[in-house]
């Protein structure tokens, strides 16, 4: 697959938009959640409208800067739902059977403005997603949050160059874990 650049306008502008609502529910005007990305306001609710990685890094820079909720990455995912990646995220809610739909997330999911290398893994009756930081330019660490894991920015934070990829497993009916 051919891997785009990361100042093509090619992606949906659907995350910086939940990004802006986000924000402006805790007070933060648009432009200011828009300082320095390179679309209006208006443009973001039109289909139309492509945007680059670089515009979406930048966009989480400034919600980073201007949020005052320590979790507010985790909080907009709780609110994003996945028919917001357009057909990628139909074609996983329409498909019936888990296995299909596990390998056309990690197959397609460059179509979506990748941040992450996803992989997903299957051994025996568990199965884990493992998902790596794409490097960039405008990130100098990739910090996410995983219980059990430690560094210096936060008792619940590792830096995935560092440590390596994330892997988040399930077993059976159990919920998500972070993996030893």
């Amino acid at each position: 697959m051919v891997k785009a650049g990361s100042n093509e306008r090619i992606y949906s502008a659907a995350k910086i938009a939940a990004i802006v609502e986000a924000l402006t529910v805790e007070g933060v005007l648009a432009v200011a959640a828009l300082e320095g990305v390179g679309v209006s306001h208006d443009a973001l609710n039109s289909p139309a409208t492509r945007v680059a990685l670089d515009q979406i890094i930048e966009c989480y820079h400034n919600a980073a800067r201007l949020t005052r909720d320590p979790h507010f990455a985790l909080h907009l995912g709780l609110k994003v739902h996945v028919s917001a990646y357009g057909m990628y995220g139909f074609a996983l809610l329409s498909g019936t059977d888990f296995r299909k739909i596990m390998k056309a997330a990690v197959k397609y999911h460059r179509l979506v403005a990748p941040l992450a290398e996803i992989a997903f893994h299957e051994d025996g009756e568990r199965a884990s997603w493992s998902m790596t930081p794409i490097p960039h330019s405008r990130v100098e660490r990739a910090d996410v949050q995983v219980p059990g894991r430690a560094s210096d920015r936060h008792p619940l934070v590792t830096d995935a160059r560092r440590d390596g990829p994330v892997i988040c497993s399930a077993g059976g009916r159990r919920d998500l874990q972070a993996a030893p």
